[in-house]
């Protein structure tokens, strides 16, 4: 199985990467040819960051995208700069103002939700999934010892119903246009899957702990997740281009997202449009859209804590614990709803996202006090290479 996760970017786009990603899903990939392939990324060359979106995004090995955004905020100032199309077909050139689905960074907005309402004690993340979801956890194996804190750290041991659902949706237009109730989307993983480990004893990532985890909230709250990221997190920053997608976009509502089809057959390969994917199969693990400028505003509200009335919600989200990058995407340490990512020049954290049409990151660089968000509307982008083909002097410069 290729790694397609909402919150994985992933696939291909040249043998050394579907070898290699098909190697990982067998458990067979080294954390050794990990590094590799991030040395292959940092050997991208670029002085500058309109060079660095340029190389990148056109380079067939690290992602190969039809069009990208790139906004870099920096002591220096602001970069913001669109490069190639939002449409394939109408060769409409991507603009700096294009909403594009972000994928798992929706995951950061359910737990900064989470550690709002822990605030106010509407909840505790130690309560155990039981207390707001009773008949749920007497169905998921070994629910009755799940916490919410584990459905955000992935120390569920809960299988991934991410990658399955995504792959065949890319078979099947029917099924990618499916809607799915969160309660349809834990039949389907409860049906198909069975735990990894039991609660506590690993760390694995798994889209499902996410769904289960929008499902205790908006029980705790007695909101709509809908109602709850609009009320805490969208109005109060100002996010006037991003919302949570709740079905098959409407026409111009964002930018066409692609996946890469391969086949024998010239006229069968190529770019397919998967931008009638169905969002409620990401809901709270992925179906937020946004555009840079938004998530830029997000990611610096996040990094400086301003979602927060207490600085310690920050410090639990940013708990880092160290964790396999085989099974989390290259992010080489997880905490709440957000992870280190693979930058040599200084400790950076974010996350990265993927749906079937798009892929995504946003990156934060205390030290620097740089913030990064790269979006593409490409499923087959491997976004979380970006950190390593970033160069200590491009970010000085």
């Amino acid at each position: 199985m290729i790694k397609s996760h909402f919150g994985k970017s992933g696939l291909m786009l040249s043998a050394i990467m579907l070898v290699t990603f098909f190697l990982a899903a067998c458990g067979a990939l080294e954390k050794a040819e990990v590094a590799g392939m991030e040395a292959a990324a940092g050997a991208i060359e670029a002085d500058t960051w309109d060079e660095l979106l340029l190389n990148f995004t056109n380079n067939a090995f690290a992602c190969g995208a039809p069009g990208a955004v790139l906004l870099v905020d920096s002591p220096q100032g602001r970069f913001l700069e669109a490069t190639g199309v939002s449409s394939g077909e109408e060769e409409t050139p991507m603009q700096v103002t294009d909403v594009l689905e972000i994928g798992s960074i929706t995951k950061s907005f359910t737990v900064a939700v989470a550690l709002q309402l822990q605030e106010e004690g509407v909840l505790s993340l130690d309560d155990p999934l039981s207390q707001w979801l009773p008949e749920m956890a007497a169905q998921v194996p070994n629910g009755e010892q799940l916490t919410l804190r584990q459905l955000a750290n992935h120390t569920t041991g809960i299988w991934d119903y991410g990658d399955p659902i995504l792959e065949a949706g890319k078979r099947d237009t029917s099924l990618r246009q499916k809607s799915f109730t969160p309660e349809e989307i834990m039949a389907y993983a409860l049906e198909n899957g069975e735990p990894e480990f039991d609660p506590g004893e690993d760390q694995a990532y798994s889209n499902t702990n996410y769904i289960l985890l929008g499902m205790a909230l908006e029980a705790a709250a007695g909101q709509s997740m809908a109602e709850l990221y609009q009320t805490r997190i969208f109005t109060p920053l100002g996010l006037n281009n991003t919302f949570l997608l709740e079905g098959v976009p409407q026409e111009g509502q964002i930018v066409d997202g692609y996946f890469t089809a391969e086949s024998e057959n010239e006229e069968e390969a190529g770019w397919v449009n998967a931008t009638d994917w169905n969002a409620t199969q990401g809901w709270t693990a992925g179906a937020i859209a946004s555009n840079a400028e938004d998530m830029a505003i997000y990611t610096e509200a996040l990094a400086s804590g301003e979602l927060f009335s207490d600085p310690d919600s920050l410090a639990q989200m940013t708990a880092f614990q160290e964790v396999d990058p085989i099974k989390f995407g290259f992010m080489t340490g997880y905490g709440l709803g957000v992870g280190v990512l693979p930058l040599e020049a200084a400790e950076a954290w974010g996350h990265t996202g993927g749906t079937t049409g798009f892929t995504t990151l946003i990156m934060t660089i205390p030290e620097k006090d740089t913030n990064i968000v790269y979006l593409t509307n490409s499923a087959d982008c491997n976004v979380a290479l970006l950190p390593s083909a970033i160069q200590e002097p491009l970010l000085d410069s």
